[in-house]
């Protein structure tokens, strides 16, 4: 008895010893974090190099993360030559009441970046907290060039704190409000419907990843490892290889409080015989949304962005957390 009341003394001893430098460690580490801040932007540093930026004010359109760095390296892809409204992390509609919002106005003598949909942020309040993590709320209401407003949102965007490998989460919370009579979000057809399109089917929280990456990998939730696009999925996971040689990647989560749980996911690795790496929810996928005024609808989705890639194991241990 006394040598196994000597060895549970030990064992606790061993693990405060472990806790108190597993603590000094993150000290030291959350120490070389700091906050940026301008008028237009919330940025997260590792001592001098840049982990996210959130960008709230901006000619482009829509609030976005970018740049978006793991393991030293870019993930998203900001306004790329083939899609210009692509803007790293962000969410977008495609058409309410028939008006595009997607993206801007393409013909002949229109000035860049001008919008026919207006996504308008009223508001914005950021609570910045000690261990470098952050929530972002926003209040934004979408309108015509020159009409009403139809449709307003509560943007409630959490951001973690940074593991020690450099991952961390993105928690997004979206309750959209129709403000007209009768407000209709819909989006280019999938192939099947009248007029579809074989890129049809996409609106809603978004990833375009950065093109000098390689490799697309993913991993479903239904623990299949092929593109799946448009399946209705609980969680999917899209991973790609840096120059270095390291995986890394993101998965969305989608909440069981979302409408039309699981959602679509929309996936795609290629535009012809181009690499376009996007991955994101799509909720007007299969169906377009009718609300009346003053219908409310709640979406809620987590991202998570991995360095040195993913198992499906963790992933489903992640949906299991966020779930509850």
């Amino acid at each position: 008895m006394k040598e196994m009341a000597t060895l549970c003394i030990s064992i606790t001893v061993a693990l405060s010893i472990l806790s108190f430098e597993y603590q000094e460690s993150y000290s030291e580490v959350s120490a070389l974090f700091s906050w940026s801040t301008t008028d237009s932007t919330l940025a997260l540093y590792d001592g001098n190099e840049l982990v996210w930026q959130y960008n709230y004010k901006t000619y482009k359109g829509k609030p976005h993360f970018h740049p978006i760095n793991i393991a030293g390296t870019t993930i998203t892809e900001n306004v790329p030559p083939d899609h210009p409204w692509h803007l790293g992390l962000w969410h977008s509609w495609k058409y309410i009441n028939g008006i595009n919002y997607w993206e801007y106005d393409q013909t002949e003598g229109a000035e860049p970046w001008d919008f026919t949909g207006i996504t308008e942020v009223k508001n914005v309040h950021i609570q910045k907290r000690d261990d470098f993590s952050c929530i972002i709320e926003l209040d934004i209401v979408y309108h015509g060039k020159r009409g009403p407003d139809i449709l307003s949102e509560k943007r409630i965007i959490e951001v973690s704190s940074p593991a020690y490998d450099g991952s961390f989460f993105i928690d997004y919370d979206l309750t959209i409000k129709a403000l007209a009579e009768k407000v209709v979000l819909d989006r280019t057809p999938i192939q099947g419907e009248p007029n579809g399109e074989e890129w049809g089917g996409y609106a809603g929280l978004s990833i375009r990843f950065n093109q000098g990456l390689s490799k697309p990998h993913h991993i479903n939730s239904d623990e299949s490892v092929d593109l799946k696009h448009g399946a209705p999925m609980l969680w999917k996971y899209f991973g790609l290889v840096n120059n270095g040689g390291r995986e890394i990647g993101a998965a969305i989560f989608d909440h069981p409080t979302s409408i039309a749980h699981p959602g679509a996911m929309y996936v795609t690795t290629h535009l012809g015989g181009d690499s376009l790496f996007y991955l994101g929810t799509a909720p007007l996928f299969h169906s377009s949304i009718f609300l009346l005024e003053n219908d409310e609808h709640h979406y809620k989705y987590r991202v998570v962005f991995y360095n040195n890639g993913a198992t499906f194991e963790m992933l489903r241990k992640t949906w299991e957390n966020y779930s509850r």
